[in-house]
């Protein structure tokens, strides 16, 4: 298991998500906002959940949104669509929310 460093520093965002509990693939999505990460960790806040330490060791997968506009398509190589897309409002904030993705070297 990662434990997260504490010396690892923390980028604030604003990113709505979906998130569910546990391995369970029937389980309920829930809504979250995303509100900072590093390179070892993510802070989620849950709306539906109490601070009490219950869901503490849980699995959590995590789905962030980003929005965009497809710009052009092609055939796919396994067949469909391929699509080239391009992010809404790269501006600023958003702008420095991406370059830090890959500054931390992420894989989506």
């Amino acid at each position: 298991m990662m434990v997260a460093d504490p010396n690892d520093t923390k980028m604030a965002v604003s990113w709505r998500g979906l998130y569910r509990l546990g391995d369970d693939a029937k389980a309920k999505l829930r809504v979250c906002s995303i509100v900072d990460l590093s390179t070892t960790s993510v802070g989620v806040e849950m709306p539906g959940e109490s601070p009490d330490n219950a869901i503490v060791g849980q699995e959590v997968v995590v789905w962030v949104e980003l929005r965009a506009t497809i710009r052009n398509t092609a055939r796919g190589r396994r067949g469909g669509a391929r699509a080239g897309i391009e992010f809404n409002d790269l501006s600023g904030e958003a702008a420095e929310e991406l370059e830090t993705l890959r500054f931390f070297g992420s894989r989506w």
